[in-house]
């Protein structure tokens, strides 16, 4: 049997078409709003308004869609996998099969579609959870999906984020549990390196440890955390200002000082080699006990562009 098939839709919208369907989408994304508002349907995180798998079914009931599940299935390595997708039925009123109108479901149109787990490794929270749990919840989270795969621009003209709560639950809940995992993590012995001079050893402002680490230049020497972090380079910068000063020298003949002894400038110097100038212009046995930590805010030595004395 031959079908004629007819339709009575372009194929593709016009420029008026397109801002009408803006316009109507702006209409129902208010409608939307109203509804999830109401009936709670969204989570707040952070700054984001995010929809819940109700509120995704109700935009979808705007439109003429229906989001159907079509499969779930167990993993081998634990948990639940579930597909859905975005069916369009409205479409079906502008068909026609050898001038019939269409009725069956199976030739509406899809109009998106999404996969999704729940149970598997990573997933913190829902890993121990029943298996019902985990199979009712990967379907929930593939009817999200599909929704947002549909109908994001929607939900975005509404005010909500396109990203379905489900997801930012699970993900928040995951970045949370790693941030307490890494805050018990027990910080690593500081073990000090008898053969380092002392000034890399123990910091002489805090008078806490050093740690060593290898850097794209070379050894660097710090302590503290990410937010305040205290580093040997401008420590040893403060006190070589203080040295060149208690030596009676003046500043214009750091510069050429510092070239002469080693070969090159201050900033291309290693950092044992700015410790090893310190204690050649004020040695004694603990260099840094014998100048002044203090008040070391005074004009700072320049050389060759770098300044010496003054946190960058």
């Amino acid at each position: 049997m031959t079908l004629a098939v007819q339709t009575n839709a372009q194929l593709a919208p016009t420029s008026a078409d397109f801002q009408r369907d803006v316009d109507e989408a702006r209409d129902k994304a208010t409608i939307l709003d109203g509804i999830v508002k109401a009936q709670n349907l969204y989570t707040l995180i952070g700054d984001g308004k995010h929809l819940k798998v109700e509120g995704w079914q109700t935009i979808a009931k705007g439109y003429g869609m229906s989001i159907h599940v079509t499969s779930v299935r167990k993993l081998d390595g634990g948990g639940y996998e579930a597909k859905a997708v975005v069916r369009n039925y409205k479409k079906l009123e502008h068909l026609l099969i050898n001038g019939v109108p269409l009725e069956a479901a199976q030739y509406a149109s899809e109009e998106g579609d999404g996969e999704a787990e729940c149970g598997t490794k990573g997933d913190n929270n829902w890993v121990n959870k029943p298996w019902f749990q985990q199979r009712s919840m990967a379907q929930t989270r593939a009817i999200s999906k599909a929704g947002r795969a549909a109908l994001s621009w929607v939900v975005i003209l509404a005010g909500y984020s396109p990203t379905p709560a489900e997801e930012m639950l699970r993900d928040e809940v995951f970045n949370n549990e790693r941030k307490q995992q890494q805050q018990q993590r027990p910080a690593p012995p500081v073990i000090i390196d008898d053969s380092l001079p002392a000034m890399l050893q123990i910091c002489p402002e805090h008078d806490v440890p050093f740690i060593q680490r290898d850097g794209q230049h070379g050894e660097f020497f710090v302590h503290g955390d990410r937010d305040n972090q205290c580093k040997a380079t401008g420590v040893v910068a403060d006190l070589f200002a203080k040295a060149v000063e208690a030596a009676g020298m003046s500043k214009e003949d750091a510069r050429p000082w510092v070239k002469e002894t080693f070969g090159q400038t201050w900033g291309k110097l290693t950092i044992r080699q700015k410790v090893e100038a310190i204690e050649l212009l004020a040695p004694t046995e603990e260099t840094e006990d014998n100048i002044e930590y203090e008040d070391l805010d005074e004009s700072p030595v320049i050389l060759d562009g770098d300044t010496v004395g003054a946190e960058a």
